[in-house]
């Protein structure tokens, strides 16, 4: 009997030994010893047609001390309910007929299997969760990856408008410059055009007509001719020549044998208005 207990606190202790990797081979092997020792310790299959004296007697051993199997039994199931409370093993579903030995193999293997089963289920759940933490994490990466690079977008969009603010801006103040220094030259040109004065270069008399010739005025849209009969140019009349490149004009329906006086000037149009330059000085000239 202490050999057959030795035997099964060896495989129990084996039970408890078995690595992790080795769970579905600890169960192929459990329900084999189950098997093996049902076979070999049932008294009533051997002893009973004579073929196995030895087990016989070793099961009328096993009845002789049944008090200290119930004992063994007993703190069996005890440790059963401490190790996984929420297992459920229907100890009475054994066999009566099974002997207490064999009975002690069972239980002892539903209750490894249980805790192997136990200790596997918190393994998948720690990795379910650890996968579950994982995906968190990851998605929480992501989401503030997402956000910095929407920010820097937004950033990118308003460095960019006020790239193109200060772009406009500066157009706009070089536009206003060139537009100030065209003023100024304008300004000045329109002074330096009204202070000017035509130079007449002649001045010749021909029947009934005269034809005078002037210098070209820079800037000139054209120019006028004032002529009369007296020097201080009472009743004088006036001849408008367009264009700046023309020079020369010939007067016409003048009375002959009378002397004329002419003078010339220049005109100019800005933004509508006209201005003038200053008249030439006075010439004569007498009408054949």
């Amino acid at each position: 009997m202490l050999r057959l207990h030795s035997f099964l606190q060896s495989i129990y202790s084996f039970l408890q030994n078995i690595s992790k990797r080795m769970y579905r081979t600890c169960a192929i092997i459990a329900t084999g010893t189950i098997v093996v020792s049902v076979i070999a310790l049932n008294a009533n299959g051997f002893g009973g047609s004579g073929k196995n004296r030895v087990f016989a007697f070793q099961t009328q051993e096993a009845q002789s001390n049944q008090e200290e199997e119930e004992e063994i039994e007993a703190d069996t199931k005890a440790k059963i309910q401490t190790e996984m409370p929420q297992a459920d093993i229907d100890t009475q579903s054994i066999t009566t007929d099974v002997p207490e030995a064999t009975r002690f193999v069972i239980i002892s293997a539903y209750a490894q299997f249980y805790v192997f089963k136990e200790q596997h289920d918190k393994e998948e759940q720690a990795k379910a969760e650890k996968a579950i933490r994982e995906e968190l994490i990851l998605k929480q990466a992501k989401e503030e990856a997402n956000a910095r690079l929407l920010e820097a977008q937004q950033l990118l969009i308003q460095a960019q408008k006020e790239a193109q603010d200060k772009l406009a801006a500066a157009q706009q103040a070089r536009e206003e410059s060139a537009k100030l220094a065209q003023d100024m030259a304008n300004l000045f040109g329109i002074t330096k055009f009204k202070e000017s004065r035509v130079g007449i270069r002649s001045l010749k008399g021909a029947k009934q007509s005269a034809t005078v010739t002037w210098k070209k005025t820079e800037g000139a849209d054209g120019y006028v001719i004032c002529y009369a009969a007296k020097s201080c140019f009472e009743k004088a009349k006036t001849v408008r020549v367009k264009g700046s490149a023309k020079t020369a004009k010939a007067i016409r329906k003048l009375k002959s044998k009378q002397t004329y006086y002419v003078k010339v000037k220049a005109y100019r149009n800005v933004n509508g208005t006209t201005i003038y330059s200053k008249y030439s000085a006075k010439k004569k000239v007498k009408v054949k």
